[in-house]
């Protein structure tokens, strides 16, 4: 499988924790107006999203979920610079009730229009009160998402270092069905949660 195009500017930041022995990852992308990220910067990007998440999405999950890490990697080369650091965070109360698939949709809307998949995080495992009947997540947890959301992005569009500064933007490979020769990216505008429950099968492990 050839190597995936440089993204010039960007960091992709994965956020990984473990919930019943399964991986829970959501990954962001953060561009900055400093070019090649080097280690310095790497490590505070990676900084900066893990007590964005620590903070805003940490204590909307399941008490079963543990943090693992957030690496960040730098896309701008082939041989990027690179930084992990531990994710810590403390977890809402557990609860048995909820299937770990059960997720809630958090869309990063962007100005770009176009068919096919846009930036989301799902956010989980959940807890009982985020759910408020089978099919619908509970109106005051959606509020509370949104806010957290908002407050991530904002955190994130805050971060400058060495004179630099940050956003978080979406990466787009693909356009019109051809592959680009270079990712277009697209600055994250607002958060928007759907109130409808969404599922994550992967988050169950595999069939047994």
């Amino acid at each position: 499988m050839p190597a995936l195009a440089q993204v010039p500017g960007v960091c992709r930041v994965a956020v990984r924790g473990t919930s019943q022995g399964q991986a829970i990852v959501n990954v962001f992308h953060v561009k900055w107006s400093g070019g090649a990220w080097d280690q310095a910067s790497t490590t505070y990007v990676a900084n900066l999203v893990k007590a964005a998440y620590e903070t805003n999405f940490v204590p909307r999950l399941n008490g079963n979920y543990s943090g693992d890490n957030v690496r960040a990697v730098d896309l701008t080369a082939t041989a990027g610079n690179e930084a992990t650091v531990a994710l810590g965070g403390s977890p809402g109360s557990i609860s048995t009730g909820v299937p770990q698939s059960a997720a809630c949709c958090i869309t990063w809307r962007i100005q770009r229009h176009y068919r096919g998949g846009h930036p989301r995080t799902y956010l989980g495992p959940l807890g009982q009160a985020a759910i408020e009947s089978p099919t619908s997540l509970a109106a005051a947890f959606v509020t509370t998402v949104t806010s957290s959301a908002t407050t991530f992005l904002n955190s994130i569009n805050a971060g400058t270092t060495g004179g630099n500064t940050m956003r978080l933007v979406a990466v787009h490979r693909y356009q019109n069905g051809a592959q680009l020769t270079v990712p277009l990216t697209s600055d994250i505008q607002t958060a928007v949660v759907d109130t409808r429950i969404d599922t994550m099968r992967r988050r169950l492990g595999r069939d047994r």
